[in-house]
């Protein structure tokens, strides 16, 4: 590997591009919203099947996200 980060092989650059995945578990984080509030999300991500995400907004209001998508109240989650 070179100081730009490739690799030479048969005279030809290449590039070694790897798949960043995250671990299984709960990620938490906290995020400003345009107004400058805090915004708290969980991220649950398991072995298998797809994402789920618990956000708690600026009225404190508890929402779930599934696959990105469906974003509604947390009692229709449970």
């Amino acid at each position: 590997m070179n100081s730009l980060g490739t690799s030479i092989v048969n005279g030809i650059y290449r590039i070694v591009i790897n798949q960043i995945l995250q671990s299984p578990g709960i990620y938490y984080r906290s995020e400003l919203d345009h107004n400058g509030i805090s915004v708290y999300t969980g991220t649950i991500i398991s072995d298998w099947g797809g994402r789920s995400e618990l956000e708690i907004d600026r009225k404190a209001r508890i929402w779930a996200r599934i696959f990105y998508k469906i974003n509604s109240d947390w009692l229709w989650f449970v």
